[in-house]
């Protein structure tokens, strides 16, 4: 078990040092089967291996060509990206939050030539698991769990990022609203990443999925700062002579 955790943060850490553009032919061979033999291995190896492999395949895939690889797929074979897809709405907390944070990481890399294979990783969890991967964020966000909440924003930032990832968010309906909401959330870390998701999306000018009025909603959300209220709003009144 120690050897496998070892191994499997040698890899991350290495993915994550470098952000390569990997050894391809590495990477090709015995790298993927061994990551996805842990993967596959549920009854075999630890939690806490079974954590590590998750994240060692997320680093990999937040690399350029690391994502290409870590999405190839075969009639034998499950891409590498499929385990955290499967795994990010896990009843088991550690490999729910390692396949979260691993997503997020993956999402947030956003290689302009891999636009197409993002939308297919996003679509993948649909077919996982019957609902988009949406959904489950704006579950997660609505439960009393901090670092789940702080996951799912981070996760939800990422997707932000993207092109579709906006049109897709707007489609949902209530995403905005619950994020626009100051009382939606109350803890200081969640309230950071609510403001940055924010503030990514009112910088899309570009982005038709995003109405005249939400956008004006998001600028004046970004003005006011991330702990503005409106309590502190009428305590400081109007300026008077």
């Amino acid at each position: 078990d120690m050897l496998h955790s070892g191994i499997c943060q040698f890899i991350a850490q290495l993915a994550l040092a470098s952000k390569l553009d990997w050894h391809l032919g590495w990477l090709h061979g015995n790298v993927v089967d061994y990551l996805r033999f842990l993967s596959e291995s549920s009854s075999e190896v630890s939690e806490h291996v079974q954590s590590e492999s998750l994240t060692a395949i997320c680093n990999i895939g937040a690399s350029k060509e690391g994502f290409k690889i870590a999405m190839q797929s075969s009639p034998n074979s499950k891409s590498l990206l499929s385990y955290p897809v499967r795994l990010c709405n896990s009843s088991n907390d550690n490999l729910r939050l390692a396949s979260l944070y691993g997503l997020a990481a993956v999402f947030g890399s956003r290689v302009e030539e891999n636009e197409t294979l993002y939308r297919s990783l996003y679509a993948q969890a649909k077919a996982a698991h019957q609902t988009n991967l949406l959904d489950m964020i704006m579950k997660n966000l609505k439960l009393p769990f901090e670092e789940l909440r702080v996951a799912s924003y981070k996760l939800l930032a990422s997707i932000a990022l993207h092109t579709w990832g906006l049109e897709e968010i707007t489609r949902l309906g209530g995403v905005w609203e619950y994020l626009l909401d100051r009382k939606s959330d109350s803890m200081k870390t969640c309230l950071e990443w609510k403001y940055n998701i924010i503030k990514v999306a009112s910088e899309r000018h570009d982005n038709p999925a995003i109405s005249p009025s939400i956008r004006s909603q998001l600028l004046q959300y970004v003005n006011q700062g991330v702990f503005y209220s409106a309590f502190q709003s009428r305590v400081a009144g109007p300026v008077t002579q």
